[in-house]
């Protein structure tokens, strides 16, 4: 007999769609290093500043009855990001529904917040794999990006600028005459040097302590059996490893490759696990959401709106080195 059919409501078929969507992103976020390397802010600006503040100093001697010294800042540099939106329109058609065809529509949402997830995290590890030149690249977007920071420079450049003195420094690794050399137990006693010799803007030795090691999947095995190591890799057996668990080890698979398909796999960093913060940022307007879809369409489908919107970049640099692993500038 013919009665009237009893689809499921919207309602119902958004709470499982929520929790689709809640567990695939908590399982796509997990293990992301650029989520944990860059800083994270929320607001509700297009445009998004990161000013180059180098902090104060003026610390003296008083002498009995003199006035206390006034502490001087230095501000430099100022760059500008522009927040973009990203998104999908993920279809549940009627049939989906009729048949309930969770299962088809489980991994769809499954599949784009992953897409969407790693995309993110790519246009993050993208920025440390073009940070050696200026020239324009396309990000896993499609879009030109120019590499730049505030002052005009790389991310790594031999002559990083303030906007307030005259000085300048290079987060670019150096291994006696060797720029850019691969990853070695020689090449990390001249990094762990470069950042407890830093100097600030003001002229303030500011040490650095770069106790983190973050390379790509093929230097992984070479990193950890540099930083784990009793004795030191291909040297003799009384060669004590000075730096055994000196370092944390941090692998991102997406250094090994650009978006626009460069081989970066041999580049490799340091850098402070307290203080890299305060080179990358990441402001979102709106973290990765699915909209609700209206119940009624004329195609009868249900739309799930998926998308997010942010800019990313990067600020003043002391807080992380680099080398591009080719024993050559």
């Amino acid at each position: 007999m013919l009665t009237t059919a009893k689809y499921p409501d919207l309602t119902a078929h958004q709470k499982k769609i929520d929790q689709i969507f809640n567990d695939a992103a908590a399982t796509s976020i997990e293990g992301k290093v650029g989520f944990d390397i860059f800083d994270q802010k929320m607001n509700s600006n297009r445009h998004d500043n990161i000013k180059l503040n180098h902090g104060i100093a003026g610390v003296a001697k008083i002498t009995e009855g003199q006035n206390f010294p006034e502490a001087s800042g230095k501000e430099g540099h100022l760059l500008t990001l522009q927040k973009s939106q990203y998104g999908a329109d993920i279809i549940v058609t009627k049939q989906n529904r009729l048949y309930d065809e969770y299962n088809e529509v489980e991994e769809n949402v499954k599949t784009i917040v992953d897409d969407g997830i790693n995309k993110i995290d790519q246009s993050l590890a993208d920025i440390l794999s073009n940070g050696f030149s200026t020239t324009a690249y396309n990000d896993v977007y499609g879009e030109s990006i120019t590499p730049v920071g505030g002052n005009g420079k790389s991310l790594f450049s031999a002559a990083h600028t303030n906007g307030a003195t005259a000085a300048t420094f290079s987060n670019l690794i150096t291994k006696g005459a060797t720029k850019n050399p691969e990853l070695s137990y020689e090449a990390l006693v001249s990094g762990r040097k470069q950042g407890f010799m830093y100097k600030d803007p003001n002229g303030i030795n500011r040490p650095i302590e770069f106790d983190t090691i973050l390379v790509s999947p093929d230097l992984e095995d070479l990193a950890l059996r540099l930083a784990n190591s009793d004795h030191l890799p291909g040297g003799n057996n009384n060669d004590v490893n000075p730096f055994k668990g000196r370092f944390k080890v941090k692998v991102w698979s997406k250094l090994a490759m650009t978006a626009a398909g460069v081989d970066t796999s041999k580049q490799w960093y340091m850098y402070s696990s307290n203080l890299v913060k305060n080179t990358f940022k990441l402001f979102w307007a709106q973290h990765p959401k699915l909209s609700k879809p209206q119940e009624f369409n004329p195609d009868a489908n249900w739309h799930y709106l998926f998308d997010y919107l942010y800019s990313r970049g990067f600020g003043w640099a002391p807080y992380i080195i680099g080398s591009k692993g080719t024993n050559q500038a």
